[in-house]
């Protein structure tokens, strides 16, 4: 069928979000995120973590410094500005706990609303009016009324389920 799109955007692609209010996503989640992928790994730093969490390196700071209040972890070194820790046995306990609640450990999920409104920016944008629809139905013979129901349905973009007798008839319209 030979309907039109609107032009697509090359690509989509949302700031990285710096802070907690930014990520749409609460801090205790991204603690069970750390302290679950902590668990795993066993040894990490602040840029490790952000690239497997997808995560930036401020909101990861953030949680760090809290973890480090609670003795959940012990910082065993520095790697340039960036500290290399571990989990504390606190911190194995509480990452335990956690770990059975749910063992995901990997890129840190969307809100919600970011998720809409991603999903809605890359939708396509449908454009079909009665001369494209005659165009697309042009080696068959159908009336006007057909088309009047197809062309809402197209729009709408869902599926559509077409159904009826069959029309043999070459000379007229179904």
């Amino acid at each position: 069928m030979a309907a039109t799109l609107a032009p697509a955007h090359s690509g989509f692609s949302p700031g990285i979000p710096q802070t907690f209010e930014d990520l749409g996503i609460s801090q205790s989640l991204v603690l069970d995120l750390v302290l679950r992928r902590l668990l795993l790994e066993g040894f990490s730093n602040l840029q490790s973590l952000s690239n497997t969490l997808k995560l930036s390196v401020p909101i990861l700071n953030i949680v760090f410094n809290h973890m480090r209040q609670q003795q959940l972890v012990e910082v065993k070194g520095m790697l340039g500005n960036d500290y290399n820790f571990t989990l504390s046995q606190a911190g194995k306990i509480l990452a335990g706990e956690r770990f059975q609640i749910s063992q995901y450990a990997g890129a840190a999920p969307v809100s919600l609303k970011d998720y809409n409104s991603a999903t809605k920016s890359q939708a396509a944008q449908v454009r079909i009016d009665r001369k494209i629809l005659r165009s697309a139905f042009s080696d068959l013979v159908v009336n006007d009324q057909l088309l009047d129901q197809l062309g809402p349905a197209l729009i709408s973009q869902n599926s559509i389920f077409v159904y009826g007798e069959c029309c043999v008839s070459i000379r007229t319209p179904c």
